[in-house]
């Protein structure tokens, strides 16, 4: 009865071979992608990802599409450099014929807040250069993420957005034509002038003792 009971335990613990290699075949059966239609055409599927994949990645870009790159890198950069720089200029000439003149601030100040004022108005209204780029409808490059991730688009990518905020930068100083830039210096040696008029009326008999109300 012992030994009935003992090799009952230990077929129910450590089945046999044949039993182990029946469930692994039917599993490796079951599980096999290639044994019916369905499988196959997964496999195929996988394939052909894989090999559109690696041949994506292979291929080099061609000169059309790095110059549709750089092109697609540059236009918002020249609007961003256009409306930065043009909005920095009028803001500090306002602020220097207003608060320069005011408080006698130095030429170097003006261009600072007008740059603040740049930077903000650049920050809130970024969106409607994009905006404004997605209406353009410019053509496709059709480069892979792979091919955009190698050393020559983003060389060319680069190239483009400098060449975009360079142009930007002049066209928004075409503004200076329209203004008058001495204007600020004037009031400024005007106001400082009258300063010395008033001083030298109201304190200068006192300088040289004399009496302010003789003639």
């Amino acid at each position: 009865k012992f030994l009935r009971m003992h090799r009952t335990t230990m077929t129910t613990l450590y089945p046999s071979r044949r039993l182990l290699r029946s469930s692994v075949t039917c599993s490796i059966n079951s599980e096999a992608p290639w044994k019916n239609s369905s499988g196959i055409i997964r496999a195929s599927k996988r394939w052909s990802s894989i090999s559109s994949s690696s041949t994506g990645e292979l291929l080099s870009p061609s000169t059309s599409q790095l110059r549709i790159l750089a092109m697609r890198a540059a236009i918002p950069m020249l609007g961003f450099g256009f409306t930065d720089n043009l909005t920095m200029i009028t803001a500090g000439e306002a602020i220097d014929l207003s608060l320069g003149v005011a408080f006698s601030l130095s030429t170097m100040a003006a261009p600072g807040f007008g740059q603040c004022v740049s930077d903000v108005a650049g920050l809130t209204g970024g969106g409607l250069v994009d905006a404004g780029v997605a209406k353009l409808k410019l053509p496709q490059h059709g480069l892979t993420q792979a091919q955009l991730n190698g050393r020559r688009a983003r060389l060319w990518s680069t190239l483009g957005g400098c060449v975009g905020v360079v142009v930007g930068c002049l066209l928004g100083m075409s503004c200076l034509l329209f203004m008058d830039t001495n204007r600020a210096e004037r009031a400024k040696k005007a106001k400082e002038l009258q300063s010395i008029f008033a001083s030298v009326m109201e304190e200068g008999h006192n300088l040289v003792d004399a009496d302010g109300g003789w003639r």
